[in-house]
């Protein structure tokens, strides 16, 4: 059965909510209505950051077909790739008359055997295949020169056609080839200090091209920086030198020739093959991540990166917090650099060659740290500890030397004056792209340029530049942090620079990847299940097509690191469990596809189909774009742009389906939030008055005169006449209407007056008969309750029956019998372990017999009756695991299936019985059928949505990312996607008549010291701050002002009918 589906906005409507509960059936609209336009508008126009309160995948297809059409019409071809090293996968490594390589060396070395990595030279063929079915459509790949060249630096043909094989395999699984000369595998023997490896490269890239002609774009040098610097100086990778006199410079001007020369020889030499060729190198840019700041008290903050001189600089110049992140930004996520103890002197011989101590990156925490430079929390990723002035002792892993006083030297740069930045500038990007050069290669050793060796730079402009990012976790406590701070990438800004600086002609990711060192000791389901690194992946791609959207960067593509796991002495990293497919420990080296490689199967198959579907709001485009991701609020940009024609073919469809009732818009009060007046017109107390008098309420607040409604509810009224608001819920107060058993006129009158006024406001009422506010003597776990609710419901239908056609028996039964009679912490205050199912019992047939009654003796066309219930919708924390699945389905029969399955299918659900056995009530034949089918809609109040663990219950976060935006109140953080797969579930579990979005809304911040709330932009009245119209509790009068979000429905709800009026939209 189609649903009708309306809205009731208590309190504050929240914006996205509208679009949210409408997704579930998406309808398709013409072109008429410019909504293309509209669409590409809101995805083309930059975010101030990721909006949680959206399911993530749809901001990040948005943003990935926003970044490939633009691509497109700047005439690039954007890859999604997957990439492999070779002496970290290949093995084999005597094959092919393959030589060693120093990582064969190392191996030998240190006693093991040479690496037979992840079998991939055996199993290429396979993986390729995987690699497709991963939706990737380009295979980026190193070459193992001792495998292609002898030792005498000849071609080996075995070698070259094992490269051959592999492309063959690429190309007929419809993927592009990529290929890197050098990733890091230097022949044994050969060395970059000595001049004549140039040589002996431009040969074997000479070799390469020749044999591997359809390979189009190739990569010459991998990451220079970690060659020299790891390799040369600090010796942590092959050849394992340390710190000699000139060595980082030798290796610097050596890879800087080589990979002109390698480029003269590409452009001199390599088979053209009909044009499209290309040729440039991989730089990597650093993706620490650092540990939040106490201060931060758990938020989510802004962090910054600084270089040391830069912060130097901050100390001397302190000039307050704002100017600190200011100031930060400018090198936010673009350098790396180095700590070095200056004395004494063997604890810096202790700690060479531990990234631990030496490397750390540091970022200021705002807004919650103090004014002053010196008080922004500088710190490092490492280590957690804060570094707020010269003299602290920044040595992780070295308690001796920080325990004996050591006084720690931040320097920014290595013994030789360098960090990473100047080092990747000087040694490539400043002579190829402006032909000059740095001291850096001309002194130290690596020997001034010849006339002839500048003429060769100033020709090697690159036709791409790529960079290599990587993301680290380094324990468990890492996690939560990493997954914070990466919200917030600063690889965007990283580019940005890059390209403003440089200008390349474009920029290829070629490597991006999670080392998460957890994974070496996790059992086979967790690893598979690499949920990280599916948000790494998802951060970093989300960034990285909003550079390319909104900060200039020439985007080509993008690359994951790596296909397959490796071997972890392969990485010189923490872990090697890295892969998109993880690689079984024994021989056999097996494969399994990871849930990242899933992942990437279905977001880049969306992609392309997105692509490929243009714009256009057909069924498709509805499915990928239209659901709450495309609607997160871009600068300067009204909601109405993106959410009007949506919301203008959702109500012309439910009003064009047949049914007779049209859309209704609403606001709602309930009678104790706002009525006042607790003593007055002849109302007897409720056990909310005896609760609040006894002050148990927070603050010792009581309903005694609320926002005195009771006496103000005219011009409340009138101000909302001019909302587009056509439908007002209100509830009765049953001590109001009956008191003492009894009918009381003057509270009939009252709410007479009440609906006069909704109606003469352009309103239609709608009548809830309780909403918690239950007459003090009766008690939900008598029996004979039942029967005195069905009196007191008489007496509403017959007074408002010809003035009301909809009425609602009870609001959120769940939260006055749990929190009531169970937890006691509403009225009336009641803790038990079982009282809670006795209150819902009776609840659920007091509803019945109303409903019953209604139906026999009121029931007349147009008049319906339903009841609301609450819930907060359940995500598992992990879906594919089968326990968290379960424990997902118990929350939701525990909360909402409570009252709903007996009130639609006729009885407890199964798992509320099992749970709870004997202490759970037991309905009788008649009071099953009773029940069963005892509402004309599903009225449903849904403000939060939280992940369900078997591990550790009910959370708003995951990751320690929260599900939503927090609002004031800690229970409530806005998901909107929540909404939708809640209405989804609904409808197909129940199958009501019609939908009700009773109320939906959130509560705005404490505004008690705000000093004039008519100048506040804050967000119908004020209970715990949810309305719409300010309310002044400390002034007698009670006035009102209207909030920003009251205005913003005031036009936005017209707009709706206006579109529908003046756009002829077509829904299927």
């Amino acid at each position: 059965m189609q649903p009708q589906l309306t809205f009731g906005f208590p309190f504050l409507l929240l914006a996205s909510s509208p679009l949210a509960a409408l997704s579930f059936r998406p309808a398709a609209i013409s072109h008429q209505c410019h909504v293309d336009e509209a669409l590409k508008g809101l995805v083309n126009k930059p975010w101030h950051k990721y909006d949680k309160a959206l399911p993530p995948e749809e901001n990040l297809l948005a943003a990935l077909t926003a970044a490939v059409e633009k691509g497109k019409k700047e005439g690039r071809k954007f890859l999604f790739g997957t990439s492999t090293v070779a002496f970290q996968v290949e093995g084999h490594s005597s094959g092919d008359g393959r030589h060693d390589s120093v990582w064969d060396a190392a191996d030998k070395k240190a006693g093991r055997k040479p690496s037979e990595g992840a079998g991939f030279h055996d199993k290429f063929e396979q993986d390729i295949a995987k690699a497709k079915d991963m939706a990737f459509d380009a295979f980026h790949f190193s070459i193992s020169w001792s495998r292609v060249m002898t030792k005498d630096n000849k071609p080996n043909h075995k070698g070259v056609s094992y490269y051959q094989r592999l492309v063959k395999a690429i190309k007929a699984n419809g993927m592009e080839p990529i290929a890197t000369l050098y990733h890091w595998d230097m022949p044994q023997g050969k060395d970059w200090r000595v001049k004549s490896t140039v040589d002996d490269f431009a040969a074997f890239a000479e070799v390469m091209y020749t044999g591997l002609p359809s390979v189009n774009t190739w990569i010459t040098i991998h990451d220079p920086y970690a060659i020299c610097h790891f390799g040369y100086h600090q010796g942590t990778i092959p050849p394992f030198v340390r710190g000699g006199e000139g060595d980082v410079e030798k290796c610097a001007r050596s890879l800087l020739l080589a990979h002109a020369r390698a480029v003269d020889v590409h452009r001199k030499k390599a088979p053209k093959d009909g044009g499209g060729k290309k040729i440039g190198f991989t730089l990597s840019l650093a993706s620490d991540h650092p540990y939040a700041h106490p201060a931060g008290k758990g938020r989510r903050l802004q962090e910054t990166n600084y270089t040391t001189t830069e912060y130097l600089r901050a100390l001397q110049e302190p000039s307050g917090e704002d100017a600190c992140i200011e100031k930060g930004i400018d090198f936010y996520g673009y350098d790396v650099f180095e700590v070095h103890a200056a004395s004494p002197a063997e604890c810096r011989v202790a700690c060479q060659g531990h990234d631990g101590c030496l490397f750390f990156t540091y970022r200021a925490d705002g807004p919650d740290a103090p004014e002053g430079i010196n008080n922004c929390y500088l710190k490092t990723s490492d280590m957690g500890r804060t570094a707020s002035e010269i003299g602290d002792v920044l040595m992780s892993g070295a308690a001796e030397c920080s325990q004996g006083g050591l006084q720690a030297e931040i320097l920014g740069k290595d013994d030789q004056g360098r960090d990473a930045l100047d080092f990747q500038k000087q040694t490539f990007l400043d002579p190829i792209f402006r032909t000059s050069v740095s001291p850096l290669v001309s002194s130290g050793g690596g020997g001034w340029l010849t006339a002839e060796e500048k003429t060769l730079l100033a020709d090697a402009k690159p036709d791409f530049v790529g960079i290599a990012t990587y993301g680290t976790l380094n324990g468990a406590s890492d996690q939560s942090v990493w997954l914070r701070a990466i919200e917030h990438a600063p690889l965007g800004k990283a580019l940005q620079q890059l390209q403003k600086e440089y200008n390349p002609k474009e920029i290829l990711v070629t490597q991006m990847g999670l080392v998460n060192a957890m994974e070496d000791y996790l059992p086979e389901k967790a690893l598979l299940n690499d949920q990280q690194r599916i948000w790494y992946y998802h951060m970093t791609m989300f960034e990285l097509a909003m550079a390319a959207l909104h900060r200039g960067v020439r985007l080509g593509g993008m690359f994951a690191w790596s296909l397959v796991d490796v071997p972890k002495a392969a990485v010189q990293m923490s872990s090697g469990k890295v892969g998109l497919m993880s690689v079984s420990d024994d021989s056999k080296k097996e494969r399994k596809i990871k849930e990242s490689g899933n992942w990437f199967k279905h977001l880049i198959r969306a992609v392309h189909e997105c692509v490929k579907k243009g714009w256009s709001c057909n069924a498709a485009a509805d499915n990928l774009l239209l659901k709450p991701n495309g609607m997160a609020k871009a600068p300067n940009m009204p909601y109405e742009q993106g959410i009007l024609p949506l919301l203008a073919t959702a109500v012309q469809k439910v009003e064009g389906s047949g049914i007779a009732k049209p859309f209704m818009w609403g606001t709602a009060t309930a009678a104790y939030q706002v009525e006042g007046g607790w003593n007055k017109g002849g109302r007897a107390p409720s056990i909310w008055d005896e609760f609040t008098h006894a002050e148990k309420a927070h603050n010792g607040h009581t309903g005694d005169v609320a926002c005195d409604f009771f006496h103000k509810y005219a011009g409340d009224m009138a101000r909302m006449k001019g909302s587009g608001f056509n439908a007002f819920r209100f509830s009765i107060s049953w001590s109001r209407l009956m008191p003492h058993g009894k009918r009381n006129q003057a509270g009939v009158a009252f709410y007479k007056d009440v609906i006069k006024a909704t109606k003469e406001n352009g309103m239609q009422p709608l009548v809830t008969l309780y909403h918690w506010d239950l007459p003090a003597g009766l008690d939900w776990r008598e029996k004979s309750v039942v029967d005195a609710y069905v009196k007191y419901a008489d007496l509403v239908f017959s007074e408002f029956i010809d003035h009301v056609d909809d009425f609602i028996t009870f609001n959120e039964p769940w939260v006055f019998c749990k929190l009531g009679y169970q937890l006691g912490i509403h009225a009336p205050g009641v803790k038990s372990t079982a009282d809670d199912l006795k209150c819902g019992h009776h609840v659920l047939l007091a509803h019945g017999k109303a409903v019953k009654l209604f139906r026999s003796k009121y029931q007349r066309k147009g008049k319906r009756i339903g009841i609301t219930l609450n819930h907060e919708w359940r995500v598992p924390h992990n879906p594919s695991d089968p326990k968290d699945v379960t424990r997902t389905q118990g929350a939701i029969d525990s909360q909402l299936g409570w009252f709903a399955d007996p009130i639609y299918l006729g009885d407890y659900p199964k798992t509320l019985k099992a749970r709870w056995g004997k202490k759970m009530p037991v309905f009788t034949p008649a009071e099953k059928e009773l029940l069963k089918g005892s509402s004309d809609f599903f009225g449903l109040n849904m403000y939060t949505t939280l992940y369900e663990s078997h591990e550790d219950g009910s959370s708003y976060e995951r990751f320690s990312v929260p599900i939503g935006p927090e609002a004031a109140s800690i229970w409530l953080y806005p998901a909107p996607f929540g909404v939708a797969q809640l209405l989804k579930y609904v409808q197909n579990r129940y199958n009501p008549p019609s939908i009700i979005i009773t109320e939906n809304g959130v509560s705005a911040v404490n505004e008690e010291y705000m000093p004039n709330p008519r100048k506040q932009k804050i967000t119908l009245k004020d209970s715990f701050r949810f309305g719409l119209q300010y309310v002044d509790f400390d002034a007698p009068e009670r006035p009102r002002y209207m909030k920003e979000s009251a205005k913003y429905l005031g036009t936005l709800i017209p707009s709706v009918r206006a579109q529908i009026d003046t756009c002829k939209l077509s829904t299927q």
